[in-house]
């Protein structure tokens, strides 16, 4: 070791007795000493100049340089960081989609009900808003637009004016609708608005449904279907979501019932004209989606527990295994290595159907819908996902089965979505935007 630190100290003295004049003769005139400079190794003379021949305008501007690189690569750091916290996934943030570049805006609404979101001190103790959430569910009828809240206020807009980015007048819209209600669902069936609700007056296993002629001025609504007795509802019920089914050529309705003094979900099916029931499939937890596609096939969406929110292909008579199966566990236990999972794993080894797909960690989920091949031809055969706890949008592509996801696109809008509508006659979505005081959400083709 003492002789590697003699000889460094030799050759650096050298360097500096001969070589320092050298170089300075060299810049005097470089053709006396040339010949010098030549004897040296191309690596030794990089050396130098970084090193002992470095002017000092040379060495300022390479620590300039080391410090603007430095504080690039903090910057893309914090970026990547950003975006990965911000979740934003896409190639350009929304509305630039992975194939299509969409136009976007929001209009705020006046006259919902604000509730205190359930569980949301116990689940997500930094929810914006404390908890303050103005849920309802939105139709659109080309010129007309119509909004239910889950109280039964309904109002109306103007659909071209909900267009425009200007913010346009609402309109009450009177009904007899019961006043102790949450409202679960609506849909719209041959000019007539059909609302399913809960009524706080009667036991938590009640799940009714309620039809009006759309009246713009007055919705009388008269009882479509009723279930439970007089009593008194301590819990407010999951699922409640509707759509209409093709029962071999008989027009019914299709509806997820549950309450949470319940082990599990229903679908059940109403005949629209005997109003005689069935039920479909049952062994769901709280089903929050439901449509019956071009092909009347059914598909659902449910809210698992920490984790599993499903999409599930419906065949009559299955079971879809709650409360024994879930890809998901419990919100208060099961966190250590060591704990056993409280529900089963797999649905199809344990006897119950298996879902399209399983979402872990749970995102909320909602509403999903067919995308109409006139909407873009790059998103036909595409289905929306809405979310409520992840305030996203998933594109997806099943296969021809049903059976899986081809390909999943997210896209982030940044607000809980209760619902999503087509208008056929604009080529819009409208989403249910309910943070806070709740806002309508405008998706159009750029």
């Amino acid at each position: 070791m003492k002789k590697i630190i003699i000889f460094f100290l030799i050759l650096s003295f050298t360097f500096f007795a001969i070589g320092f004049p050298l170089y300075y003769t060299n810049l005097k005139d470089p053709e006396k000493i040339s010949f010098v400079r030549d004897l040296l190794p191309d690596q030794f003379k990089s050396f130098l100049k970084k090193t002992v021949f470095l002017i000092p305008e040379q060495k300022l501007l390479l620590e300039l340089y080391q410090i603007k690189m430095e504080q690039m690569l903090r910057l893309e750091a914090k970026i990547a960081k950003i975006m990965q916290e911000k979740d934003l996934v896409d190639e350009e943030i929304f509305p630039q989609t992975q194939f299509i570049k969409l136009n976007y805006h929001e209009i705020s609404v006046d006259g919902l009900e604000k509730r205190e979101r359930r569980f949301a001190p116990r689940l997500f103790a930094d929810f914006p808003s404390g908890g303050k959430i103005s849920p309802f569910y939105i139709e659109t009828l080309n010129e007309k637009t119509i909004l239910i809240a889950v109280n039964g206020t309904s109002l109306f807009y103007k659909t071209p004016n909900l267009l425009e980015k200007e913010k346009p007048v609402n309109y009450e819209i009177k009904n007899n609708l019961p006043e102790n209600i949450t409202v679960t669902d609506t849909f719209v069936f041959e000019n007539q608005i059909f609302v399913a609700f809960a009524n706080k007056d009667k036991t938590c296993d009640s799940m009714e449904i309620f039809y009006a002629e759309i009246n713009l001025v007055f919705l009388n609504f008269e009882e479509f279907y009723s279930k439970g007795s007089i009593g008194e509802c301590k819990f407010e019920p999951m699922g409640g979501r509707m759509a209409i089914y093709d029962d071999a050529n008989h027009p019914s309705i299709l509806i997820t019932v549950k309450n949470l003094e319940d082990q599990f979900s229903i679908i059940l099916l109403i005949d629209m004209k005997t109003k005689d029931t069935r039920p479909i499939s049952s062994g769901h937890r709280n089903p929050q989606g439901l449509l019956v596609n071009e092909k009347n096939i059914v598909l659902s969406t449910e809210h698992g527990p920490r984790g599993g929110d499903e999409i599930n292909k419906i065949i009559e008579g299955k079971n879809y295994g709650w409360p024994e199966v879930s890809y998901g566990e419990g919100y208060n236990a099961n966190y250590n290595n060591t704990d056993k999972f409280r529900y089963k794993k797999n649905h199809a080894r344990h006897g119950f159907e298996e879902p399209i797909y399983s979402f872990t960690p749970a995102i909320g989920i909602s509403q999903i819908i067919q995308v109409p091949k006139e909407f873009s031809l790059r998103w036909q055969n595409n289905y929306l996902i809405t979310s409520l706890r992840g305030r996203v949008i998933y594109r997806v592509n099943f296969d021809e089965n049903y059976s899986r996801i081809i390909t999943m696109e997210k896209i982030k809008i940044g607000k809980r979505i209760r619902d999503i509508a087509y208008n056929e006659k604009y080529n819009c979505f409208f989403l249910a935007l309910e943070d806070e005081s709740g806002s309508i959400g405008v998706i159009s083709i750029d």
